[in-house]
């Protein structure tokens, strides 16, 4: 019967999770079947021979392979994903840090958030300028309406003036085509100051 051991130096492990240049926001461990860990990134000369952070501990025995919310032993929030080895039940686990992954769902938003809120605005100073537009617009027309009654009612106190004065003495013919050459002038007038706007003629 042999038996037959491998005994590799920690080193080993530590230079192996090392050469996977993880960034400053990951956190790689290899831990043994109780939990220990034997090689870190970062920090080894704090962690390894220590137990996983609780939140880790927690979680890393309740199936082969899992993700979780942890939190590191450095009080770093991650997103951890954890895998047991079926050769020797060690476990490897490799957490980011939250911030990393939520940071640009946060950018997205407040950029779309802050764009939203200018094309609010554009619209709102577009409907506001519209609507004062449109208020002058009627304020306008009733004034011209209010102008045209007023004027057509000087038109029709001048034609009843007229006619008085025209029918004095009676209905002859030549009264009459006094009458309607006085209408045309009164039509012409009428055509002159229209042309200067009603301001003088």
């Amino acid at each position: 019967v042999y038996d037959l051991s491998f005994d590799p130096p920690l080193e080993i492990f530590q230079r192996i999770i090392e050469q996977q240049k993880p960034g400053e926001d990951w956190t790689l461990s290899i831990f043994d079947q109780q939990g220990v860990n034997f090689a870190r990134v970062p920090n080894p000369q704090g962690t390894v021979g220590r137990e996983a952070s609780p939140s880790l501990f927690a979680v890393m025995f309740s199936a082969k392979e899992g993700q979780a919310r942890t939190t590191s032993l450095e009080g770093v929030p991650l997103l951890t994903a954890f895998v047991h080895s079926d050769l020797n039940g060690w476990i490897s686990a490799a957490g980011i840090a939250e911030k990393t992954l939520v940071a640009p769902a946060v950018r997205s938003f407040l950029l779309t958030a802050a764009i939203g809120i200018a094309m609010l605005g554009i619209g709102l100073a577009f409907a506001v300028r519209m609507a004062t537009t449109i208020a002058r617009g009627e304020a306008l027309h009733n004034l011209l309406i209010d102008e045209i009654n007023h004027r057509v009612k000087n038109t029709l106190a001048t034609v009843q003036s007229l006619a008085t004065q025209t029918f004095r003495d009676g209905t002859d013919p030549a009264s009459r085509a006094k009458f309607g050459a006085r209408l045309v002038s009164l039509g012409r007038a009428h055509d002159v100051l229209s042309a200067k706007k009603w301001e003088g003629a």
